[in-house]
């Protein structure tokens, strides 16, 4: 197990601390708005009764998995072990008494007052993100945000766009971009107006302070800026701004930021919240340990903590539903159950007989439950009722209030739940995480972003684009799962691509015997096909096919390994930016041939200076160039396909503009297909390290919040989060 260390006394680069390595067993428990909890047992010969109350780090292949206090151990001769255990690094938060009380204060102004008190950096996010709520990563979503034309590169002295990441190559550099006559445009537009506004900055390197501003306008006017300065305990990575005005009249805003040293911004989101959905509590007095208070806080709120950072000492607190972005986790296994044993969703309850022979009857339905059953093709048209008799119920009222709780109860009896096993790595437990390795499009996982589509019968992706350098050399990528070769015939086929605009069109086809076929578009009979197996049947798998009129040959590459390559295709007579092609993505242009399966991150690099070598697409080929260091500034086309929020549109993150027609000039339309989205509450983290180097994530997928968090407040909205 010399993958797993835990060190006593100090984290693991402190020459004074004490490394352990030996374990029979090294288990591990965390849960949302929990301390955690771990144990190990090692063999017999160390002693530890001078170590009581000491901190422990514990690493997993050199990352930093939990954090936490050594609080007991027994030392057993017989069996010549030694267990040790303890709770989590927030475990010193339950050893004082706290008294609070709240006067007509938000649930989220006393986390935030609460938080501050201790020491923790801790990121609040307002309960909801109705009026704004966008992440910007790449290249061009910084480009989109931060300078003064999203078209243009920064006109700031100091700072570039490179590699998806905003780079300060200088220290003391304000951030406020404008063209050369001063110029400067709002890039940000909030649904309604508002005079609230936060945005979080995630760094590379972890920072001890950062300022952020923010810039209200009418127009190309500026009507109020505000700044703010975050400080932290510790140096930390993100970031959290709020900037409030003093006018609610208007819904333009631009960003600026400055910096104390060089550095790199990796992600930034801008959220707007409805003020409207904040809880306030009114007369409320709470005593107990500084844990207890906190987790009371909490509740009342509807929200979750979890440990962002264990070096740093960094807390994440969010709403109950915040969907977190999905870690980069290898799946070992999975596991999925459903139990509607005890489940309704509408119910009848009849009181006691009366003395004249009658008896009062109630019944209460959730039409939202049964229009999710019925799209789920369970029960009556979606209805599934159950029926209650008492005879301690002899009022009108009773009887209706009894219906009313039975139908709540009933509601929440719907269990569905799931589990992975992944390779261990840091991952927050009460967050809310895309599962959608539990749908159809890659079920054994492998997808890139949080989402994918699943192409069945005529389903598929349409787009085109007008730009003046096409090149004639060019890389078309995509990420596939194929569902039912094994069934077609030998010369059935599915349609990867076709670029329709004249006859006959170009394309690339997947036969049933797992060959490719490629069609340069020339009627002279440029066209080849590959010989059978290049494509598994039902696995995640990388196709990469490079082409075009300038390419010595026509190359198609599985997972980066070079299978097949043709010299036949000779060219394409279509070029993929001529204003009067289409593209067709998952079928042909007329609806034949559709995929069956699961289609990603589709990558066009259409110019003949970013062609892609070989190494390259190896080296990235289940990367999400977003999330990475690649510079992805000659990628034309570039569709993660992972926004479930917009089921008809697929957003561009490349950098070739579009027809002013075409969705905002940057998205191709969805016919058929279907986002994989399945969110699921991580209710619990188990590493058992002692059983292999897994794992274990604990979801509960039921699209529910538990009974007492509704009572707590009644309005629970969901999130999306960029942390």
């Amino acid at each position: 197990m010399s993958e797993y260390v835990l060190t006593l006394g100090g984290p693991i680069e402190d020459d004074g601390s004490a490394e352990f390595t030996r374990f029979t067993n090294l288990d591990i428990t965390e849960g949302g708005s929990s301390m955690g909890s771990w144990t190990g047992t090692l063999p017999f010969g160390d002693d530890f009764s001078d170590e009581i109350y000491s901190n422990i780090w514990i690493y997993y292949d050199g990352e930093l998995i939990f954090r936490g206090e050594l609080e007991s151990y027994e030392a057993d001769y017989e069996s010549a072990q030694t267990t040790i255990s303890g709770r989590g690094v927030l475990v010193e938060l339950d050893r004082n008494v706290t008294f609070v009380e709240y006067d007509q204060t938000t649930v989220y102004d006393a986390l935030v007052d609460f938080w501050a008190d201790l020491d923790y950096d801790s990121i609040v996010l307002p309960p909801n993100r109705e009026l704004y709520d966008s992440v910007f990563l790449s290249n061009r979503d910084h480009r989109t945000l931060w300078a003064w034309n999203p078209a243009a590169t920064l006109n700031t002295d100091g700072v570039t766009i490179e590699r998806n990441r905003l780079v300060f190559e200088e220290p003391g550099v304000v951030l406020d971009d404008t063209d050369d006559d001063g110029y400067q445009l709002q890039t940000i537009e909030t649904s309604e107006n508002t005079d609230w506004i936060s945005m979080i900055v995630v760094t590379d390197e972890a920072v001890d302070w950062l300022r952020g501003g923010m810039k209200q306008m009418d127009g190309d006017v500026v009507v109020d800026s505000q700044w703010e300065t975050v400080t932290h305990n510790r140096p930390q990575h993100y970031h959290i701004f709020h900037f409030e005005f003093d006018s609610d009249t208007y819904n333009l805003f631009r960003p600026m930021l400055e910096n104390d040293e060089p550095i790199e911004v990796v992600r930034t989101e801008v959220l707007a919240p409805d003020k409207d959905g904040f809880v306030t509590i009114d007369d409320v007095e709470l005593e107990g340990t500084t844990f207890e208070v906190l987790q009371e806080i909490h509740d009342l709120g509807s929200y979750n903590f979890a440990i962002r950072d264990y070096e740093n000492k960094a807390v994440d607190t969010f709403p109950v539903g915040t969907v977190n972005v999905e870690p980069d986790w290898r799946i070992t296994s999975s596991t999925r159950s459903k139990d509607l044993t005890d489940y309704a969703n509408n119910v009848t309850v009849t009181g006691a007989r009366l003395d004249d022979g009658t008896s009062y009857t109630a019944t209460s339905k959730h039409q939202g439950e049964i229009d999710l059953m019925q799209e789920r093709g369970i029960g009556d048209d979606g209805v599934i009722g159950k029926y209650e008799k008492s005879i301690d119920l002899e009022t009108e009222q009773e009887v209706e209030d009894r219906a009313d709780r039975l139908l709540e109860e009933s509601i929440n009896e719907r269990d569905e739940s799931g589990s992975l096993e992944i390779v261990p790595q840091m991952v927050m437990p009460g967050y809310s995480y895309n599962v959608s390795v539990w749908g159809d499009a890659f079920p054994y996982g492998g997808q890139i972003g949080q989402n994918s589509l699943y192409f069945d019968d005529d389903s598929h992706i349409e787009f085109s684009y007008d730009y003046d350098d096409a090149g004639s050399h060019w890389t078309f990528e995509y990420l596939i799962r194929p569902d039912g070769l094994d069934s077609m015939g030998d010369d059935e086929y599915y349609t990867i691509h076709e670029m329709y605009g004249e006859d006959p069109s170009s394309w690339i086809r997947l036969y049933g015997d797992g060959s490719i076929e490629l069609n340069g578009g020339e009627s002279n009979g440029w066209r080849d096909r590959s010989p059978p197996g290049v494509i598994r049947n039902d696995d995640a798998q990388r196709l990469s096919v490079i082409w075009g009129e300038s390419a010595s040959s026509q190359r198609v590459l599985v997972n980066g390994q070079l299978k097949w390559e043709t010299t036949d295709v000779y060219s394409s007579i279509i070029s993929p930016y001529d204003s009067y092609t289409t593209h067709y993505v998952g079928s042909d242009s007329d609806g034949n041939h559709g995929f069956d399966g699961g289609i990603d991150d589709v990558r066009l690099w259409t110019s003949s200076d970013s062609v892609q070598s070989h190494d390259w697409i190896l080296e990235h080929a289940f990367d999400d160039l977003v999330r990475s260091e690649t510079s992805i500034d000659g990628l034309g086309i570039y569709y993660r396909l992972d926004d479930s929020s917009n089921p008809e549109i697929a957003i561009n993150y490349g950098v070739v503009g579009a027809p002013e027609d075409d969705n905002g000039g940057s998205a191709a339309t969805i016919i058929g297909a279907e986002y994989q989205s399945a969110i699921g509450q991580l209710d619990e983290v188990q590493y058992s390290l002692g059983t292999g180097d897994t794992m274990s994530l604990d979801f509960d997928i039921s699209g529910r919040i538990d009974t007492e968090l509704i009572l707590a407040k009644r309005e629970v909205r969901r999130n999306r989060s960029a942390l």
